[in-house]
């Protein structure tokens, strides 16, 4: 990145002025409202694109393994061509490094916006290698009229615009970073240099200027990036820039959560529905569970441990392909309150690259561990586009040697909108889940995903969600077989 890159060793998520702050962790039932994350990268969802398919580069072959996803549209052929060639064109780089020691890429990617005029796509990059990680984000806007690709800095209304936001950029630098960084930081910012190559927009029209970042240098792996408030950039922005911006904020498609965590054609708002969630697998009953919701034909989520997903990616595939919804549970269990933010960051975009190796997305839903979260943990969340989902009915199934006290928890205490924790790693969970659902079927309850409970209310980054329960009378005396 010519103009910024050299900051991508310094700066950090930090820069985003006014992170929204979480609730904590004895907020109310429902949704908690927080300010929106300000350098949220607005995403649209894929399934509501007409002709828009995957296309994957998957090679385990060698010391240097790659697993790249990227959209290809059926409609804009100019677009997927480019595509195309960008991400081959780095694997190929990739692939003719050093072949001594062992290296990993993985390209996933998301729709930043999608109109009649304009499409983004972000391409995220993610290098493993002995000395470190490093990761890098390029946004590609299509101009649909033109038929052609547009350069970030046609963004922009001319050289003004660019230095112009430029200096919004350093004073952002200036604000934020640290004395002892402000140096190294401000060094290559200049009226005379190229443009940025990855500009994008948040769902509230703020210019998000995105870095580089290689944790070498940095000490750290979080994300890099600058979030410019819209009422600052609007005048910077050429014709096509405003386009782009409309697109990503607002324009329909509507911004709804990725399309594996939203499934089934169940309307909440008029059925009693209850979200069964199972976590800290894949494990060893995993498969016989999804053999018992496959009978029953209903749905859970699943919140995955990223070290479990990688070892098996085929349950994951067999989850998203039986409608289930698989998101964000840590890479390795830590409570999140606990670590550092560079140790909270790295947990969260472990997993989420576990998960698009498998997905090509990610995940839109993270439950932290234990249930534990603040302030920073919701801002690390917002940062990856991940909502805070607890729960309202918990099982204790941990501590329970047989399945009849878990099953009864589960029933008496579920009520229409509620979410309910139990864990796929114990047997005796496992056990239960039978039970589970004949009586709340009985009962006329239908078994959703997460996402399916809130219907068409969105998931929001950083916000947390206990349960959709309406208040409402219930009885809890509904016998249970042992």
């Amino acid at each position: 990145m010519p103009r910024f890159r050299v900051l991508a060793g310094v700066l950090s998520a930090f820069l985003a002025s006014g992170c929204g702050s979480a609730a904590s962790s004895d907020s109310g039932q429902a949704g908690t409202s927080v300010p929106p994350e300000p350098t949220m990268i607005n995403t649209v969802d894929p399934a509501a694109v007409d002709d828009l398919a995957v296309r994957t580069v998957d090679d385990r072959s060698s010391t240097r393994r790659v697993h790249a996803a990227y959209p290809a549209f059926g409609d804009d052929p100019e677009l997927t061509r480019e595509l195309t060639r960008r991400v081959h064109d780095h694997v190929g780089r990739f692939r003719t490094g050093d072949r001594t020691t062992p290296a990993e890429l993985l390209v996933a990617w998301k729709l930043t916006a999608y109109s009649e005029r304009t499409i983004g796509v972000r391409l995220r990059t993610r290098e493993v290698r002995e000395e470190g990680r490093r990761s890098a984000a390029r946004t590609v806007w299509y101009d649909r009229a033109a038929d052609r690709t547009i350069g970030t800095g046609e963004l922009l209304a001319g050289p003004d615009g660019l230095d112009r936001l430029t200096e919004l950029v350093e004073r952002a630098l200036r604000e934020k970073l640290p004395s002892r960084q402000r140096d190294l930081a401000l060094r290559g910012l200049g009226p005379d240099s190229p443009a940025m190559d990855s500009l994008a927009f948040s769902r509230q029209g703020n210019v998000i200027v995105e870095f580089d970042n290689d944790p070498s240098v940095s000490g750290t792996e979080r994300r890099l990036m600058v979030a410019v408030p819209r009422e600052d950039a609007d005048p910077l922005l050429s014709p096509l820039g405003r386009s782009a911006r409309d697109a990503a904020a607002g324009s329909p498609p509507q911004v709804v959560p990725n399309p594996a965590d939203r499934t089934g054609d169940t309307d909440c708002a008029g059925a009693r529905c209850v979200a069964l969630t199972f976590d800290d697998g894949p494990g060893p009953h995993t498969e016989r569970l999804l053999d018992t919701l496959a009978e029953w034909n209903a749905r859970a989520t699943f919140f995955v441990l990223g070290k479990n997903a990688e070892k098996r990616p085929e349950v994951i595939r067999r989850m998203l392909d039986e409608g289930h919804a698989v998101a964000n549970h840590t890479w390795s269990h830590p409570r999140l309150t606990e670590i550092s933010d560079e140790q909270a960051d790295r947990e969260l975009a472990r997993t989420e690259d576990a998960l698009a190796r498998v997905t090509g997305h990610g995940s839109t839903m993270l439950r932290p561990p234990y249930g534990a979260y603040d302030d920073r943990v919701a801002g690390a969340a917002a940062r990856l586009g991940l909502s805070l989902v607890l729960w309202d009915v918990d099982t204790r199934d941990w501590e329970n040697p047989s399945p009849g006290p878990i099953a009864r928890k589960a029933v008496t205490h579920a009520q229409p909108g509620s979410i309910v924790l139990m864990h796929d790693i114990h047997r005796t969970t496992v056990d239960a889940v039978p039970h589970i659902l004949r009586l709340l079927t009985r009962q006329d309850y239908r078994l959703v995903t997460v996402p399916e409970l809130y219907g068409s209310r969105d998931l929001l980054p950083g916000q947390t969600y206990r349960s959709n329960v309406p208040p409402a009378p219930r009885d809890r005396n509904i016998p249970v077989d042992e």
